[in-house]
Order: C-alpha cells, then structure tokens, then sequence
C-alpha cells in the first residue's frame, strides 16, 4: 500500500507539490503490486492556533476526497502530518480540548481512517538542553554568555527562530585564581563557543537578548521544552550524515 506525499504551497524539496499530484497519481496508477490508498498532506508547522489547525484537518480530508475521485483512487487513508505548535517564551499553549472540539466535526468518508503526527507536540517537554557557562564577556557595550555547545548540540531552535526560557544554575565554588566573569542585572546574548554566526543562542537559540540576573563562568544553564530533535537535528548528527552518504557514493 502507498500513499502521496504532498506538501503546501510553498516550494520545498520534500514531497509532491500539489498542481503535480494528478500526474504523479496517474504514472503511480501505472505501476504493478503498487495499491494507491490516499494521501500523506504536510502544509502546517508548529501551529498554536486549535481553530486554524482543526480547519486545517478539515481542508485535508476535503482535498484529499475531491483529489480522491478525480484521480480514480479508492480513498482509504488521509494523514494529515503534524503542526500542532509547543508554546516558548510568552506564548499561550495550544488548546487541545478546544481542537477535539472542532476536529469532531469533520466527519470522513466512509472507510476513510484519518492519521494525525503530532509527535513533537508530545515530546517536546520531555527534555531539558543544559550547557556549561565558559565565559561571561563584554563587547562594545552588549554582554555575552558563551555556552559549551552550540549548533554543534541544538540546532532546530536556532533554525525556527524559537525563544526558549533558560535557567541559570548557581554554583558557587570558583577554583580559579582569577576575577570570576559575571553578568548582574543585565540582557545578554547567549551563544555558543563556534564561530558561525547561526551559533547564536539567545534565549534559547534565537538572535534576541536574554534578561540575566546573574550569570557566572562554570554555572550551568538550561533550556526547557527540548526533547525533540535535540542532538539529532544538530549540525554534528548532519554532518555526520552527509560525510556517510558522500561516502557511500564515492564507493
């Protein structure tokens, strides 16, 4: 059994665009042992709204019925993805109870059975990213918290631009014979110790400045709301990647 990938409206190099499904449904038609059964829709991402994601299951099912009967296919299976969104610093969380709600208005087509992937919304509080404060810094008038870690560990918020809250541990043992690095009352920016710019963390990993009461070298600091895709969307786990499928291709 097979379902069509598609995505949004937007150009993206993951599935089928939708003005091409037709066509790619009519050679996948073509094709021996392949038994078409529906369709597996991404065009929503990280959505804290319970109204536009539940019109969103709404338009899928819709779309994928009509696309269903002019593309000849026995609809049995309509995956609509994820998008429903975990709420970061200062955003209200989405209502599930309100989106139960709404989506039990959909009603599908008969032997239709309606898949939804909520799996980041699941996970996410599941895990904390902690890092070492090395250094607390100044620079022409803006302070900087460099972390142990960078795009090298968690990648994903930087790329999406999230705004995580980060707590900052005391410790108060300071074994060096030197003047101990703080930052009292002040915004700083929270970056990582590589030298690309995206390194920049900020409150968990945004390019914004972060309010710190006090920030010491050796405390650790912690972002909540990072148990998906931590290491494995990091640059490193990437790299990794690309160096064993250049690989593989040279071989």
């Amino acid at each position: 059994m097979s379902s069509v990938p598609v995505m949004g409206i937007s150009a993206g190099q993951f599935g089928v665009a939708e003005p091409d499904v037709p066509d790619v449904v009519r050679e996948a038609l073509r094709l021996p042992g392949l038994d078409m059964v529906g369709f597996h829709i991404h065009a929503a991402s990280n959505n804290l709204n319970a109204g536009t994601q539940a019109a969103y299951l709404g338009w899928c099912v819709d779309w994928s019925a009509q696309t269903a009967r002019a593309c000849g296919i026995d609809l049995r299976h309509v995956d609509i993805g994820g998008g429903i969104g975990v709420a970061f610093q200062g955003e209200k969380p989405f209502d599930v109870a309100r989106f139960g709600e709404l989506a039990a208005r959909t009603e599908p087509p008969a032997g239709v059975k309606i898949v939804l992937e909520p799996g980041r919304f699941l996970v996410a509080d599941c895990g904390w990213y902690a890092a070492e404060v090395i250094d607390v810094k100044a620079s022409y008038g803006e302070w900087f918290v460099v972390l142990r870690g960078g795009i090298n560990h968690f990648q994903l918020p930087t790329c999406w631009d999230i705004v995580h809250n980060i707590a900052v541990l005391p410790v108060a043992p300071w074994p060096e014979n030197c003047p101990r690095p703080t930052a009292e009352d002040r915004r700083v920016a929270v970056v990582g110790e590589l030298c690309p710019p995206l390194t920049t963390y900020c409150c968990a990993m945004s390019g914004s400045t972060a309010y710190a009461p006090e920030t010491s070298s050796s405390s650790p600091m912690r972002a909540p709301t990072a148990g998906s895709s931590p290491y494995t969307a990091s640059s490193a786990t990437q790299s990794l990647s690309d160096i064993s499928s250049e690989a593989g291709a040279a071989r």
